[in-house]
């Protein structure tokens, strides 16, 4: 298999299971928001605090944290398909080495950073996966901001 071929099957292997993940995560989320119509899930925002995180477990009740387990398990593999995804974008949108090196390697942390912060939710370590939660989004601004300077690098070539 040649390098654009297993390229081209990461892009379509990520792409389309992030689409699936992300229609299963949708479809708990709303289920969520009928137990709690303030439901916000934790692994979306920016930061949240773990007495916020505690919460909103608690709102939730027995059933809700059910259907967050689920959510919780569905969340892993979103976050390996989001690391496809990444990774594929990152290749090219980079034509340099060392960006396109340092891009895949904050990818890799986003993937593990989301993975950390889903388990330590499930078994109610709030305060760390708020933490893992802030590194994640900061990791996933530095690989924006790295994507958009590899395009411009781009852009500027005769």
């Amino acid at each position: 298999m040649s390098t654009d071929t297993l390229w081209l099957v990461i892009t379509i292997v990520g792409a389309v299971g992030a689409c699936v993940c992300g229609l299963g995560l949708r479809s708990l989320h709303q289920r969520l928001k009928a137990v709690d119509e303030h439901f916000q899930s934790p692994q979306l925002r920016f930061r949240y605090t773990a007495n916020e995180s505690a919460a909103q477990l608690d709102t939730l009740g027995e059933g809700g944290r059910l259907l967050m387990h689920r959510f919780s398990l569905l969340m892993i593999p979103m976050m390996l398909e989001v690391l496809l995804v990444l990774l594929a974008v990152s290749r090219n949108a980079s034509q340099f080495a060392w960006l396109r090196a340092a891009m895949f390697i904050v990818s890799a942390f986003i993937s593990l950073l989301g993975i950390a912060e889903t388990l330590f939710l499930r078994f109610e370590k709030h305060q760390p996966a708020s933490t893992c939660s802030l590194l994640k989004w900061g990791a996933f601004a530095l690989w924006t901001l790295g994507m958009f300077a590899g395009l411009f690098l781009q852009s500027t070539k005769f």
